[in-house]
């Protein structure tokens, strides 16, 4: 009985092990809690704002660079320095001057990586 005890706990310490070091490699650095805005109905000539919130998953400091797409979309930051697990805000204006569905990116990139993602702000302009 003491035999069986002993390999069963070998088991599981064996896969917490394997679990806990599969988790570390899949981490995100960054994420954000909501990667699109939708704006129902909006007047051209009018603007709209949206908030993304980005956390830094990791236990080292961040850097997040911020590029939009045009340059009808203002941002209140161009980076955020994000202390390990904690949160910030990005503040994106986009002036509307057209009628019909828009769709406006914001590049997101983590300072020495070659990788990005976007967000994004969406809705329909009516005259």
């Amino acid at each position: 009985m003491k035999r069986r005890k002993l390999i069963l706990i070998s088991i599981c310490m064996f896969s917490t092990a394997i679990l806990i070091t599969g988790c570390e490699n899949s981490v995100v650095p960054i994420s954000v809690r909501k990667d699109l805005v939708s704006i129902k109905k909006v007047h051209v000539g009018d603007s709209v704002n949206a908030m993304f919130e980005f956390r830094n998953n990791t236990f080292e400091r961040q850097i997040v660079t911020f590029l939009p797409e045009c340059d009808c979309t203002s941002l209140s930051a161009e980076n955020m320095i994000l202390e390990p697990r904690e949160s910030g805000i990005l503040k994106v204006r986009v002036g509307i001057s057209a009628p019909g569905i828009f769709n406006k990116h914001i590049f997101v990139q983590i300072e020495n990586s070659n990788e990005f993602f976007t967000v994004a702000v969406n809705g329909c302009a009516k005259r």
